[in-house]
C-alpha cells in the first residue's frame, strides 16, 4: 500500500456502497450485464488500536468530489476500518450486482451532466451574442446606407449648385458679350446725335465753345450741365440761331430725360 508496512493489513467497509467501488470490486462482463461481487462479513469490533483503526476514505473521493457523501448512513471521515488482526474477520455471505450505477459513477454523471448543462449555457450564450452582434452589424449597415444616401443627397446639392453656378457664369458672359455691342451702339447713335445739333450750328467760334456742352448733355455726364467755366451770356455770344438750334435739338432727342435750359437766357417763346 501507499502507506507503507504500517498500512500492510485488511481493509473492509460497513457501506455496501463503498465496497463496491471500482476500485474494490473490479466489474466483469457476463451475458452482456456487468457483474460486481462483494464478500459479507462479520468483524469483530472491540479490539484496541492500532490493531483496528476507524478511518476515512482513502480513495481520493474529497478531491473529485468535494463534501458529496459515499454512503447515507456513514460519513465519509468514517467509512473505512483498517484492522491487523485477520482472525478477526469472518466472511459469510457473497453478495452479487448486475449492472449497477455505482456512487463514483452516479457522481460523474453528475459532472457530466453538470458539463452538458453548462456548456448549453455557454452555446446559448455565444448564439446570443452571436445574434446580438449580427444585429449590431445590421444597425451599424443601416447607419452607413443612411448616412451614404446623404453624402449622395448633398453632392447631388452641391452638382447642382456647381451647375447653376456655371449657367450663371455663361449667362454673364452672355450679356457682357451682348452689353458690348449695345453699348457701343448706343454710343454710336448718341455721337450722331451730337454731330446732328453740332451741324445745326453754322458760326463755327460759337461750335467751339457749344460742342463739349452738346456731347455732355447726350452722354448724360451730368444730370444739369454747369458753366461756371464759360458763364456764357445765350443772347449776346450765342446769338438766337444757335440756341433755337440746340433747343430745338434737345428738345426733340429722345435720349435726353431732362434739360435744363435756365441758365440759357431764353424766353418761353423763344
Amino acid at each position: 500500500t501507499r502507506g507503507g508496512k504500517n498500512r500492510i493489513g485488511l481493509y473492509t467497509s460497513p457501506s455496501i456502497k463503498y465496497s463496491e467501488l471500482d476500485i474494490y470490486t473490479k466489474p466483469i462482463k457476463w451475458q452482456g450485464h456487468t457483474v460486481r461481487v462483494v464478500l459479507q462479513c462479520r468483524q469483530k469490533m472491540d479490539i484496541d488500536p492500532p490493531e483496528l483503526r476507524i478511518e476515512g476514505e482513502t480513495i481520493d473521493w474529497q478531491r473529485r468530489f468535494g463534501d458529496t457523501a459515499i454512503s447515507q448512513l456513514f460519513s465519509n471521515a468514517a467509512i473505512e476500518r483498517f484492522t491487523t488482526a485477520p482472525n478477526s474477520i469472518i466472511p459469510y455471505r457473497v453478495l452479487v450486482s448486475m449492472d449497477i450505477r455505482t456512487r463514483e459513477q452516479e457522481e460523474e454523471d453528475k459532472k457530466n451532466s453538470t458539463g452538458r448543462v453548462q456548456a448549453a449555457i455557454n452555446a446559448k450564450k455565444a448564439t446570443e451574442a452571436r445574434v446580438a452582434a449580427a444585429q449590431r452589424s445590421k444597425d451599424a449597415q443601416a447607419k452607413c446606407v443612411k448616412a451614404q444616401a446623404g453624402l449622395d443627397e448633398a453632392q447631388a446639392a452641391l452638382d447642382q449648385a456647381q451647375k447653376a453656378k456655371q449657367q450663371a457664369q455663361i449667362e454673364a458672359r452672355t450679356a457682357a458679350a451682348e452689353e458690348g455691342p449695345a453699348a457701343a451702339a448706343e454710343k454710336a447713335a448718341q455721337d450722331v446725335l451730337v454731330s446732328s445739333i453740332c451741324a445745326m450750328v453754322t458760326d463755327q467760334d460759337i461750335l467751339s465753345t457749344l460742342q463739349p456742352v452738346i456731347q455732355g448733355l447726350v452722354h448724360h455726364k451730368s444730370g444739369n450741365v454747369k458753366f461756371s467755366e464759360w458763364e456764357i451770356d445765350w443772347k449776346t455770344a450765342a446769338g438766337l440761331e444757335g440756341a433755337a438750334a440746340v433747343a430745338a435739338a434737345m428738345a426733340s432727342s429722345s435720349s435726353l430725360t431732362k434739360v435744363d435750359l435756365d441758365g440759357c437766357g431764353m424766353s418761353a417763346e423763344g
